[in-house]
């Protein structure tokens, strides 16, 4: 008949071994172009930006209240004079106008130290309802 199986235990132990090298390299490349600060020899292309608070970005958020739930107001800063209220739910985003910044509103504030968002908000909602 035939023979009987033989496992090939060197050929799984290779293949293995293969295995955990290739994805310790995997890992390494991946921790790199995570990190955004070194890039990896050879893979210029694949250096990506790093997201945050850049001084050359155009715009940028300056607060985030949460309201309820996934409703959030996000106050926005474009071009470092102008400033806009955004709503945001989970399936849409909404404009709700250009505001102005605290220490243009006439209430004392310094323009090197301005109000946080939520009094703002607060002062805005009082002055408003009043």
């Amino acid at each position: 008949m035939g023979e009987p199986f033989q496992f090939d235990y060197v050929g799984y132990l290779r293949n293995m071994v293969f295995l955990i090298i290739l994805m310790g390299i995997l890992a390494f490349i991946l921790v790199k172009l995570k990190g955004g600060k070194a890039q990896i020899p050879g893979l210029p292309l694949l250096k990506l930006p790093k997201i945050g608070n850049n001084s050359s970005q155009q715009i940028r958020i300056v607060e985030r209240t949460l309201l309820e739930g996934r409703k959030n107001l996000y106050l926005i800063q474009v071009f470092e004079d102008q400033y806009w209220l955004i709503g945001t739910t989970d399936t849409q985003i909404t404009n709700l106008g250009q505001v102005k910044p605290p220490y243009e509103m006439g209430d004392g504030a310094e323009p090197d130290n301005p109000k946080a968002f939520a009094e703002y908000v607060e002062d805005h909602e009082t002055k408003t309802t009043d």
